[in-house]
Order: structure tokens, then sequence, then C-alpha cells
């Protein structure tokens, strides 16, 4: 495969908390994302998130050490790697056959409760927030608990400022009736940045298809995962016929615009698919 022909845009990947913990650099490394292997195509923006875990005790203070980390990365190798903050910088990235960041956050326990953290966190860069992570936070419940709570008076006003802000409500890891009451909240296209299919494999963290139809209709994406455990039963023998069938599943409910890439590269211990 000649991968020149080809610009990648993946919605999602764990790099900069595995790099700022092994202390290595976006240069070159040993894991799957780095300058190196994104310079193999065309083009290339990764969606860069900074995790918050649910058990840290200072998530505002943690995300901000994430923070000052990928920036410092981005200044370190400037000249190979540039910042995307708007559709036009997206525009330009590809056009230009460059390779692009763009800054994520993965749980909204980041902002600690307050509005105004959110607001900083887009002035530094970031243009999405998965509201939760499988946890309960003070935006919605996650995926992982079982009384399944939706958006709280604070999540609601997080989603219509993010509106207003031009951010994207990532809906990936949300509890089902949290994702519903997203859907009804936001004005504008929500993103599951790194779902599957919960037909083709019956992971909680996967969406139904009524859930994709509904993120479809509403003019979203979802970015396939290529996780193990979210692509089969059996995660030990997990190959790309098995990303193909989310794929093709994904295409039949919510169309081949609703389809995208969202590999959590490097927020995983297991293999990627072989075959």
């Amino acid at each position: 495969m000649n991968e020149k022909q080809y610009c990648v845009i993946d919605g999602h990947c764990d790099t900069v908390c595995e790099l700022m913990k092994r202390g290595e650099n976006l240069e070159q490394n040993d894991l799957c994302v780095s300058l190196l292997s994104m310079k193999k195509y065309k083009s290339y923006i990764q969606f860069f998130a900074l995790f918050v875990n649910d058990e840290t005790e200072t998530p505002f203070q943690r995300v901000n050490e994430l923070l000052r980390f990928y920036q410092n990365q981005l200044t370190q190798f400037q000249k190979e790697i540039v910042p995307v903050r708007s559709a036009c910088d997206f525009e330009a990235v590809l056009s230009k056959g460059q390779i692009g960041a763009m800054l994520t956050l993965e749980n909204g326990r980041s902002l600690e409760g307050n509005i105004k953290n959110l607001y900083f966190l887009y002035e530094q860069g970031a243009r999405a927030l998965g509201l939760t992570w499988n946890g309960a936070n003070e935006l919605c419940d996650g995926i992982g608990v079982e009384e399944g709570g939706g958006l709280t008076a604070f999540g609601r006003e997080v989603v219509s400022t993010m509106n207003e802000l031009g951010m994207i409500v990532d809906v990936s890891h949300i509890s089902e009736r949290g994702f519903w009451d997203v859907l009804r909240e936001s004005k504008q296209p929500v993103m599951a940045t790194h779902s599957n299919s919960k037909t083709i494999c019956g992971h909680k963290r996967n969406l139904t298809d009524e859930q994709i139809r509904a993120l479809s209709e509403k003019g979203g994406v979802m970015g396939l995962n290529l996780y193990p455990d979210f692509l089969a039963y059996d995660a030990k023998t997990v190959g790309w016929e098995d990303c193909i069938r989310h794929i093709k599943q994904i295409i039949s409910v919510g169309g081949e615009d609703c389809i995208a890439l969202g590999s959590d590269f490097d927020g995983f211990p297991q293999p990627m698919p072989v075959g």
C-alpha cells in the first residue's frame, strides 16, 4: 500500500498521556502515534485527548499538567506538526499535506464543576470534550454506572456553552440516558469519537442501531474504535474483518457520512486487529 496517497483523520488517541508517563516525545517512539508514523501519509490530522480518569483527586490540575506537556510537544516540533483550532485550519492541513493536531478532552470531570474551566481550556485550544469516562461526574453518569443517570443541570450548561463556542460534544463513554439527553440538548451535531456497533459486538461501550441512526440524523459522526474488546466477543482472535463488519453495519444504519476513524491508539495494551 502506498500510504502517501491517503489523508488520515483520527478522532481519538491517548498518546499524550502515555508519552508523558514514559517521559518520551512525539517525534519518534514505540507507540502507535508518532511524527514518524504520521509522516507516511499524504496528510494526517490526529485528535489528541487529554484523559483524566475517574479516580483523580485533582482533575483540573491533572488536565493542566497534560496540557503543558502537549503544548511543549507542539512547540518543540512546530516545524513538523501544526495546531488545528478551526475549520479553516483543518482544511489548510489537508490541502497543504501537513500533520495537524487537534486538542480534545476526555472526561468532563476535569472541569471540576466550574464552567470557567471550560472557557479556559477552550482558550488553550481544546475543541472537543468527552462529557464522561465510565464513571459519574458533575455532568452526567458514564456507561459504567448501573443507575445510568442523565445530564445534570451543569451538564446541560456545558453542552449549551460548547455549542456557543463551537466545541464538539463527544458522547463516547456516556450513559445511554445521557446520550439521549445530549441529542435533545445540543443545537449542533455531536460526535462519538471512539465507539462501535453494539449489534456486531454487544459491549456496553458500543452504540445501538437506534443510537447510531439518531446520531446520523443529527448530522453526527462516530469513529471506529480499534480496541479489540469493542470489536468482537473473542478479543484474542479479532481481525480486520471484524472492523469491516462494524463499518458495514454503521453505514447500513447511519449512512456512509456517519462513519469515521477513532482508533483509541495508545489507550489499550492489546495488539491491533490482524489479517
